[in-house]
């Protein structure tokens, strides 16, 4: 699909302009403000066309625009505007209902809830959003079934009419797979693939790409450096493009200097990284530098902060060259799919012979 409005169209306004031009839909429209304005400007545009939106199609796609970007005062004020309109009523109980999910993902009673409406309704497109939301409770609840779930939703996908809302499913749909393949497996081509497609839908908000990024940064960590910065720091310019910089600072401070002390990198930048970097990953660097004995202070504090802090407690280990206790670590069974690799990764460093 194109992007067929000018700069100059968007600027005189986009209702004017679909007054006259009734065949334009909501992902053109969408295409459009993206490829004239910067990020921030552009979802302004959008939102303001979403809170103003008229014909059918593009209030039902305004509910998922301001979902998907976590516009939630917006999204309030669509389903208000719109909670006695017979035509969106449904969507109006949907969405409030997935943005409580999201609240608490671990809540029962919402999937129970989700499942009622599943069967109230006759709306496709509705019927696909709540499969979804079942698909995202499940995957944050550590449900075996999620890949038949997701096998059977990409199929529905495919059948869906082409626009905004069938693109937007569809970044919505590989954010959890991608998330299932990176923690849960070890199936690093689908893991990448499903991070690989969202970094390019043009309907994935920034904190999409973000997590995407990030992903891609930690599943590359161990084949190249090169690659894995890359990916982290286009994971931190997106954060900061979705306003969260505070989740951008964590990865300079956490896992730039991890992938630095994976590859024991040493070089100028390396070292004023190292120095603004998280208590645990100074202590990595110390181990890595062949001085444990500066590194165990550190982890002993942090340990006696929290016993169950992971990263602590290996590092606590690999400072101590404790091959026993880390392979034990292998056998939690709480452990997720990255953990498990950087284990492994230790437990090659320790022992270089071993296929592990």
């Amino acid at each position: 699909m194109e992007a067929i409005l000018s700069k100059h169209d968007i600027e005189n306004g986009i209702l004017a302009f679909i007054e006259h031009h009734n065949e334009v839909d909501f992902e053109q429209i969408v295409l459009s403000a993206q490829k004239h304005f910067s990020t921030q400007e552009s979802l302004k545009i959008l939102t303001e066309f979403c809170l103003r939106a008229e014909r059918l199609d593009d209030v039902k796609c305004a509910f998922e625009y301001t979902a998907i970007h976590n516009l939630i005062p917006q999204l309030e004020h669509l389903c208000e505007q719109h909670q006695f309109d017979d035509q969106f009523y449904e969507y109006v109980n949907v969405y409030r209902l997935a943005h409580r999910m999201a609240g608490e993902p671990t809540n029962h009673s919402f999937l129970k809830e989700a499942q009622q409406l599943h069967r109230e309704t006759e709306d496709e497109t509705l019927l696909f959003k709540i499969e979804l939301m079942i698909l995202y409770f499940h995957t944050m609840n550590g449900y075996n079934t999620i890949v038949n779930q997701a096998d059977e939703l990409r199929n529905k996908l495919q059948k869906m009419k082409p626009g905004y809302l069938k693109t937007a499913f569809a970044a919505r749909l590989t954010t959890f797979l991608s998330y299932y393949y990176f923690y849960s497996t070890d199936d690093f081509a689908s893991a990448e693939g499903y991070c690989l497609a969202n970094t390019v839908n043009p309907a994935a908000p920034p904190i999409f790409k973000a997590s995407a990024y990030h992903s891609l940064g930690l599943l590359y960590s161990f084949k190249s450096l090169k690659d894995s910065l890359r990916n982290l720091e286009l994971s931190c310019k997106h954060f900061e493009l979705a306003g969260m910089k505070e989740k951008s600072d964590i990865l300079k401070k956490f896992d730039i200097p991890f992938i630095l002390n994976l590859h024991a990198a040493h070089y100028e930048p390396y070292n004023r990284l190292i120095e603004g970097a998280d208590s645990l990953e100074k202590a990595h660097y110390h181990i890595i530098s062949k001085s444990p004995e500066k590194a165990l202070p550190l982890l002993e504090r942090l340990l006696a902060e929290d016993p169950d802090d992971f990263f602590a407690k290996l590092y606590y280990y690999y400072a101590k060259r404790d091959v026993y206790s880390i392979t034990q670590q292998l056998l939690t069974p709480e452990r997720n799919a990255h953990e498990l690799r950087v284990i492994r990764f230790i437990l090659r460093a320790l022992i270089p012979r071993q296929a592990l």
